[in-house]
């Protein structure tokens, strides 16, 4: 299984160099699951940090490398290099370097594995991740950020799927709406399903498709409005 975690990136210098840090642990994210401190610690050391960057999780668009990675109490710190020589390499450099002096919150968003034993489930049935396998993290033009939201929703879901990429489902949180009925008109008024809901304790869930459709390795999160999320991914091709 892939999820993906974001990061923020505060710095790049004019060789392409740059940091970024995320708070990752102890967090419930949109799927309402938590990663533990020390679930990169094995990962990290196997690798020593060399973990490619690529463009959008597209594994033919490399745009450089990992340099260093460490965990602390609150997260993951990593240090990387872009291939400003390269055409998409120079690409994401101009976004970052853009990005970071309009004020934007620019993200990088991982993608890893769980290896077998590296979950479980506490007493609330709430999901953690104990150990998972890093296997590369991506400039992404929509960071999954609480902070960092789109304002244009359908221009942002046409953009998605340019890069066939859907929505499959929407996270809506119950502190943003008065009840279910005024989620519901939210997901309706903005050309979403609204028949398929699941409820967790602090959120609803609306399925706009079967996550048995996405590819496996191409789910992620993004914040699409003020308390909605939006788990997209790329469907599988038809047979």
């Amino acid at each position: 299984m892939n999820k993906n975690l974001a990061f923020l990136i505060k710095n790049v210098d004019d060789r392409g160099n740059f940091e970024g840090r995320a708070a990752a642990f102890e967090n419930v994210d949109a799927d309402g699951e938590i990663f533990d401190k020390g679930a990169f610690r094995r990962t990290i050391a196997h690798k020593e940090g060399r973990i490619p960057l690529l463009w959008q999780h597209d594994r033919t668009e490399p745009v450089g490398w990992n340099r260093t990675i460490s965990e602390d109490d609150h997260g993951l710190n990593v240090g990387g290099q872009l291939m400003i020589n390269c055409d998409r390499g120079c690409q994401a450099y101009e976004f970052i370097k853009t990005g970071i002096g309009v004020g934007a919150q620019v993200g990088l968003s991982i993608g890893f594995r769980v290896p077998k034993g590296g979950d479980y489930r506490d007493d609330q049935g709430v999901r953690h991740f104990r150990e998972v396998e890093l296997v590369e993290y991506s400039i992404v033009t929509f960071p999954a950020n609480g902070q960092a939201h789109i304002t244009n929703i359908k221009e942002a879901v046409d953009d998605l799927k340019k890069q066939s990429t859907e929505v499959q489902s929407l996270v809506v949180s119950k502190g943003s709406f008065d009840d279910l009925a005024a989620a519901k008109k939210w997901i309706a008024d903005h050309d979403f399903l609204s028949d398929e809901v699941d409820e967790t304790k602090d959120s609803w869930r609306f399925r706009q498709f079967s996550p048995g459709d996405c590819q496996d390795d191409s789910f992620r999160t993004i914040d699409l409005s003020e308390g909605v999320k939006a788990v997209i991914c790329k469907r599988k091709e038809k047979r």
